[in-house]
């Protein structure tokens, strides 16, 4: 009858470790996708319309950074679409966009083709926007400004979102 060869108690110790490691990685990662998202919560919710004006604005504006805003709420039916716009860069303005939605898939809806800006003169569709996919998404849509714009001269402006679910019409503004 052969004789089983038992584990030596060292590889049994350093396989204890490694899953102890492995359990603390993913718990720590874990905490910090949760800080993240927790960071992401507007301060307002379920507003069709929304504005920044005033003395607020004018300082984010210099800052070269803009409040973010949503639309829309976590409910069936609906997308929650957050704007916040970057800046400009070569003469193109940044805006990323959070789309969450709970029961819909968002490759249908092209942001490119939904969405204008609006600078109370002219209006401006996207030269480009990542495609929305599943049903959590976020990317960037850019607008073509050239030298029309500086920072400095798209002191208010409003972006337009139309054609998705809920709420047919959504208009973020800056003033």
């Amino acid at each position: 009858m052969p004789l089983e060869r038992k584990q030596p108690m060292k590889d049994r110790s350093s396989a204890y470790i490694i899953i102890t490691a492995l359990f603390l990685m993913f718990s720590i990662l874990l905490v910090l996708q949760y800080r993240h998202m927790r960071a992401r919560v507007p301060i307002t919710e379920n507003v069709s319309s929304q504005h920044a004006s005033g003395p607020k604005a004018v300082q984010f504006l210099k800052k070269g950074t803009y409040p973010s805003f949503v639309s829309g709420v976590m409910e069936p039916g609906n997308i929650r679409l957050e704007l916040s716009p970057e800046g400009f860069e070569n003469g193109v303005f940044k805006v990323r966009y959070f789309a969450n939605a709970h029961d819909l898939i968002l490759d249908p809806y092209d942001l490119a083709l939904l969405t204008t800006l609006d600078d109370g003169n002219l209006r401006f569709t996207p030269s480009f926007s990542d495609k929305m996919k599943g049903h959590h998404d976020s990317g960037l849509i850019f607008f073509d400004l050239g030298k029309l714009h500086t920072p400095e001269s798209l002191a208010t402006f409003s972006i337009t979102v139309r054609q998705l679910p809920k709420e047919e019409v959504r208009v973020f503004s800056w003033e």
